[in-house]
């Protein structure tokens, strides 16, 4: 039995019951990294020139939902493809997976190193919290009799969790009436601040925080004559400490989502790639105020690239190729995936 489990190098134990932690055999000790791939996950260890892989089935026949995955402290978190309800806990070190069905069907999640923080949204939010075991904690429903209400984004600064917060109008049939704020809520998720961002007819996606300043995205700024939205083309800034209000302009319209570089002092802002021309993301240097876009042509298959910020690089995954982006030089190197058997990409996922 130990050598047929050796052969074949099980990397996930399927188990049907609603949480239970599956056992899987140690991936290599010295991989950089891996990725996730038609129920399949691939570690790479990079040489020079290339990478040596090895390769792993993912439980069941099913794959990660890329949008989803999140680091929380050395494992990540994700939803299995075809479970919007089902949370996979992948420690990436150790080989241990745990599904958990009790999370439900969350609209955002975050985490930090000690807790799982997740809403469900419509006429009401409801705020939960989770531990290492992803066992609900805390719970806080918000009610609104006047406004439905989304979370589009979450992110922590100190010790406070911020959420950011669309809401509409119940009595107006157009749904036209919009109300945007960012609660500031404590760890018991109560809320203690609500920050208001005006009644723009638009939509604000992506929230993001570094320093004592949070940086919010203006996706969609309205509609036109037609009926089709209007992109934004701002990142609106927010001091914590002084409330002193700021905006940035970005070049290129649609920001949809703001990843930050903590070492390189940057954002990240992936642009909303069925309104651009390829898949597109801007490098904004918060100090100098420098714009770099990065552009990629679209492929034979659209959908959501797999991207990460890891140690000063970025890593996008497109179709069939790894770009591994160096934002201080401008420059990226290219990867063949297919070289490996990696046709579409779903997550990428780093060792520590």
């Amino acid at each position: 039995m130990k050598a047929f489990i050796k052969h074949w190098k099980l990397l996930f134990l399927g188990i049907f019951s609603l949480s239970l932690t599956g056992c899987w055999q140690k991936p290599p000790a010295d991989y950089d990294f891996a990725i996730s791939h038609a129920s399949t996950l691939t570690t790479f260890k990079t040489r020079e020139g290339g990478f040596d892989t090895s390769t792993y089935p993912l439980p069941r026949n099913k794959g990660l939902v890329g949008n989803t995955v999140i680091p929380y402290g050395k494992t990540y978190l994700a939803k299995e493809t075809g479970k919007g309800d089902l949370a996979l806990q992948l420690d990436m070190e150790t080989g241990k997976i745990t599904r958990n069905r009790e999370l439900g069907v969350l609209s955002s999640w975050i985490s930090d190193d000690r807790y799982v923080y997740g809403v469900k949204d419509g006429q009401y939010l409801e705020f939960l919290k989770y531990d290492q075991k992803l066992e609900q904690v805390e719970q806080k429903t918000i009610v609104d009799d006047e406004y439905a209400s989304s979370v589009s984004s979450m992110t922590f600064l100190g010790s406070h969790l911020y959420a950011l917060v669309n809401q509409r109008l119940l009595a107006d049939e157009t749904l036209q009436t919009q109300r945007h704020q960012i609660w500031r809520l404590s760890p018991d998720l109560e809320i203690e601040e609500k920050i208001d961002l005006g009644d723009a007819v638009g939509g604000y996606m992506s929230l993001a925080a570094l320093g004592d300043r949070l940086y919010i995205a203006e996706t969609i700024i309205g509609k036109d004559d037609a009926g089709e939205y209007i992109g934004g083309n701002h990142i609106f800034t927010y001091d914590t400490k002084t409330q002193e209000e700021g905006v940035i302009e970005l070049d290129l319209s649609y920001p949809r989502r703001l990843s930050v570089d903590e070492s390189g002092k940057k954002l990240l802002i992936e642009h909303d790639w069925t309104k651009m021309d390829g898949y597109v993301w801007t490098v904004l240097d918060l100090d100098s105020g420098e714009q770099q876009p990065i552009v990629f042509p679209r492929g034979e298959v659209d959908y959501l690239l797999p991207y990460a910020i890891h140690k000063g690089r970025y890593y996008f995954g497109l179709d069939g190729k790894l770009v591994v982006y160096d934002p201080s030089k401008h420059e990226h190197t290219d990867y063949d995936l297919k070289e490996y058997g990696i046709g579409i990409p779903e997550a990428i996922l780093f060792r520590e």
